[in-house]
């Protein structure tokens, strides 16, 4: 019984994993996890490489940060290279949350923060790039 059972979940688990695919079950019996229309795939490729030329140089540090982090006017105000960093790192954090609530499925996700929150970080971090060059 034991050696059928390991025999059967870990062939699972390796078919699975070789794949390397989201899509499959990786329990029998559970659902798989629904396919993105083609229309939402195109729609997340063109907020991932930052949309058209003019929502890129639409930026504002001082008008889109507050909505994206709880952050006071004077760390947005502050150019130093330490705050830089600070909201480099809570933007690659607050991504990375937001990642998660996508791939899971969550009911709070929310595609356009996540093309912010994308947006915001590549001109962050291209503006500590450009400060410490």
């Amino acid at each position: 019984m034991k050696r059928q059972f390991a025999a059967t979940f870990g062939a699972t688990f390796a078919t699975t994993f070789a794949t390397k695919s989201l899509s499959k079950p990786v329990v029998p019996g559970l659902a798989a996890r629904p396919s993105r229309s083609a229309a939402t795939r195109h729609y997340v490729r063109h907020c991932a490489r930052g949309g058209s030329a003019a929502q890129k140089s639409a930026y504002d540090r001082a008008r889109d940060l507050p909505g994206l982090l709880p952050l006071w006017p004077a760390e947005i105000a502050d150019a130093s290279t330490a705050a830089q960093q600070r909201i480099v790192a809570r933007l690659r954090s607050a991504l990375r949350d937001e990642r998660k609530r996508g791939l899971a499925g969550h009911w709070a996700y929310n595609l356009s923060r996540h093309a912010a929150l994308f947006r915001a970080y590549s001109h962050e971090l291209a503006r500590l790039e450009a400060a410490t060059a």
